[in-house]
């Protein structure tokens, strides 16, 4: 089973919720692993570097094909071994993002963004993709996807809203909740899931 954790902005607590509901998940039994994009493998670690924190200008195009290459690696050498071995996989971003940010952020058709992320990944998409939304807790640290424009960054959280809107795999996760109530929530969530659509894998 495959879970994706995505917000309309950066610095929302998904990662320390996939941490949480990693702990919850793991204490009941299941065996889970966690992971995130870009840069879960040695070469998308070098990639990772090159999309987040050069100071060079990028073509958009070249951007979107480092971002996809860092999938197709991370989906053949970590995500699919894992699902084979009966994990739980839990992503920290995935397809949704790049829609988002290449996507509707860039203005990159959405049908060439899915047609290659389609054929480099098996067609792997998330069981549930929990969108977090709210207000963003404060940082002083940006990438450089994050010191992009403001027109970019609503045009990038309005695309990925109406994705969710259309798609009946996203939940959404009201990120200002107390941490607890997140994680109790995502994890009823994945366990009804797994209830329904895997249910002589399910552990009550």
């Amino acid at each position: 089973m495959f879970f994706v954790f995505e917000s309309t902005q950066d610095k929302m607590g998904k990662t320390t919720q996939i941490d949480l509901v990693a702990q919850h998940l793991s204490s009941i039994g299941y065996k889970v692993l966690k992971t995130k994009e870009p840069g879960a493998t040695f070469i998308g670690g070098t990639i990772r570097e090159l999309l987040l924190h050069t100071d060079k200008q990028m073509n958009l195009y070249a951007e979107l094909l480092l971002f996809l290459a860092d999938r197709a690696q991370h989906v053949h050498e970590t995500i699919l071994p894992a699902l084979k071995e009966g994990y739980i996989v839990l992503s920290d971003r995935y397809v949704y993002s790049t829609l988002m940010y290449q996507g509707y952020g860039r203005e990159i058709d959405l049908s060439f963004i899915k047609n290659i992320h389609e054929k480099t990944t098996n067609n792997l998409y998330p069981d549930l993709t929990f969108l977090f939304v709210g207000s963003p807790f404060l940082t002083d640290q940006e990438d450089r996807l994050e010191k992009e424009t403001e027109t970019f960054k609503q045009k990038a959280k309005n695309g990925i809203l109406q994705i969710a809107k259309n798609d009946k795999s996203f939940v959404l996760v009201q990120a200002n909740n107390e941490k607890e109530k997140i994680t109790d929530f995502i994890v009823q969530h994945i366990q009804s899931h797994i209830k329904q659509h895997y249910p002589s894998l399910f552990i009550s």
